[in-house]
């Protein structure tokens, strides 16, 4: 399943041999990220908006983390801002401010990282040892972790499925440690994000626990390859999920996990290599990380007890509770999750003994994909979020804006978010309404976009999508009428430009020039959206900061001349 609008919907430049009926092109976008407090990407900010200009565009949807992060905007950031304000001005351009972002926060969380969406770890056993409370709770076996013995071509332990163009089986000589480690060849007809094969493996599991899994990786000639790791549920829902890099040296991969009110879970490995590639994989391990990324706000708090039920206090018995690694200051917004496990320290009062065991109720980030959520609900979060609109577009005076949501893989499931009643897309509804209200209130003028996969059933508005409690679906109730959405459903790109269409909306197509040759051509997509009324343009988006093509892409798009 793709997660990420941006970082896995790439669109290849196009062949420009295709033709259809022109779309219409009121709206010609590119997309920037930029970081403003940065000279170069200064200089690079004014490029992009004179090329895209040269080239017919007339309006850059611009994210920087500076516009995200809170109130504070130094004199020379400001200044900086005003540059590209006023070339676009001079370059008849629109500068299209991205906001609110729900669900790529790391630039919001710098100012205040507690506001980000936690969820409950309960009965976490801890023993003291040493003067020091550590992660006592039965270790999670994992059998053959290192991938040194086989049943025929398959590691014992797993079950393989899904064999399909590749070649599998043990390595004895490039490994990352023990006798072996996995290896899968790409044969001659592999088909990148096709076929490959699939391993499986029961787990028995604490509930409301947070396990970090670590497995060894390195690939050759095989950028285009997926590899994912997946903890199933018994229903098969995933509540764990990573999407690991293609590297041709030995890298370590992490994955963080909630058990939820599992007992059980199946650990996956899915594999899907391209043409004569070389896949390899070693030394999967499993390890309760205790207060990892320990959230620590009002409403999520810290439960410290016996087995007997004497509950012991923080400040008296146990050290205040934090994680030393937790996002710091600004520009930490980042969740890092490799870290070592917090080692909790007691006071020399306490009265916990040596050698006994307690239970900690707490509350840690949810993290999917290395990717974490803003929680909507905590009212701290709104506050920040009424300071930035005012904040963009005082600075900017624009004439459209981009709402960012996008990517939003868990929601629900801290305190303020349970106590609103609400499933995942009822809350990602009101959070849009929320903040379309808000910035009407300071320009009603003002056009607002933002992207499709959370409110398309075609992507991300499922019953049962990540870390989202309840439903994700409904989240189109709160996105007014009037807006744009910028469609980046490449997947199933009939389906969504019409559930759209039928929905009334405007759309604008949301393509790229970084090349993947498995996902269609922009003037394929543009194709299948010519004479659809409500189809008002297209926006070019680079990963690499790759401009050059924007006529061309402009051409591929339209059907027309450069």
């Amino acid at each position: 399943m793709l997660i990420l609008c941006l970082a896995t919907s790439l669109l290849g430049l196009p062949s420009t041999g295709h033709r259809h009926t022109p779309i219409e092109t009121s709206l010609r976008w590119c997309y920037l990220q930029a970081d403003l407090t940065k000279p170069a990407d200064v200089d690079k900010a004014t490029r992009t908006v004179d090329a895209a200009a040269q080239a017919g565009y007339n309006g850059v949807v611009f994210q920087d983390a500076g516009l995200e992060s809170g109130p504070t905007v130094t004199p020379a950031y400001n200044a900086a801002l005003q540059q590209i304000v006023n070339e676009a001005k001079k370059q008849n351009v629109d500068l299209i401010p991205s906001i609110a972002p729900l669900g790529n926060p790391q630039a919001f969380l710098s100012r205040d990282p507690s506001l980000v969406e936690s969820m409950p770890c309960r009965n976490v056993r801890f023993t003291l040892i040493n003067g020091q409370l550590k992660p006592s709770d039965p270790p999670i076996p994992i059998i053959n972790g290192g991938f040194d013995t086989y049943a025929g071509e398959v590691p014992t332990g797993y079950v393989a499925a899904h064999l399909t163009d590749v070649k599998v089986g043990p390595d004895t000589a490039v490994k990352h440690g023990g006798a072996a480690s996995l290896r899968i060849d790409g044969q001659p007809t592999s088909v990148a994000g096709k076929g490959g094969v699939t391993y499986k493996q029961p787990l028995v599991i604490h509930p409301w626990h947070q396990y970090r899994i670590s497995v060894w990786t390195k690939a050759n000639k095989s950028a285009d390859a997926r590899l994912d790791l997946a903890i199933l549920s018994p229903a098969g829902r995933q509540v764990g999920f990573l999407e690991w890099n293609n590297t041709p040296d030995w890298t370590r991969n992490d994955m963080l996990f909630n058990s939820q009110d599992n007992n059980v879970a199946t650990l996956q490995i899915v594999v899907q290599p391209v043409p004569n590639s070389q896949i390899w994989i070693d030394d999967l391990t499993i390890e309760d990380v205790g207060l990892l990324n320990v959230t620590r706000r009002d409403d999520c708090p810290v439960v410290i007890r016996g087995d007997d039920g004497v509950i012991y206090n923080e400040g008296v018995d146990v050290a205040t509770i934090t994680d030393p690694f937790y996002p710091k200051g600004p520009g930490s917004g980042r969740f890092d999750i490799a870290h070592p496990t917090p080692i909790q320290a007691v006071t020399p009062i306490s009265r916990i003994h040596e050698g006994q065991s307690i239970l900690i109720d707490f509350y840690a980030a949810a993290v999917v994909n290395g990717k974490v959520t803003i929680c909507p609900s905590e009212s701290k979060t709104r506050a920040v979020m009424r300071t930035e609109v005012r904040k963009v577009v005082g600075l900017t005076h624009p004439r459209y804006v981009l709402l960012n949501v996008s990517n939003v893989c868990s929601l629900g499931w801290d305190p303020a978010c349970e106590a609103t009643g609400m499933t995942a897309g009822e809350m990602v509804a009101k959070f849009v309404a929320d903040e379309c209200a808000l910035v009407r209130s300071v320009d009603k003028s003002i056009q607002i976009a933002t992207f499709s996969d959370m409110f398309d059933p075609n992507q991300n508005a499922l019953d049962q999508f990540f870390l989202m409690k309840g439903s994700a679906a409904g989240s189109i109730k709160g996105v007014p009428k009037d807006a744009i959405i910028a469609n980046c459903n490449f997947l199933h790109p009939s389906e969504s430009l019409g559930f759209f269409e039928e929905q009334g909306f405007k759309q604008i197509l949301w393509g790229y020039n970084d090349n993947a040759d498995h996902i269609i051509p922009v003037s394929d997509w543009a194709k299948l959206a010519s004479g659809k009324p409500g189809i008002k343009g297209f926006a070019y988006v680079t990963r690499s900061d790759d401009y050059t093509h924007l006529a061309d892409f402009k051409q591929a798009a339209t059907g027309g001349p450069k």
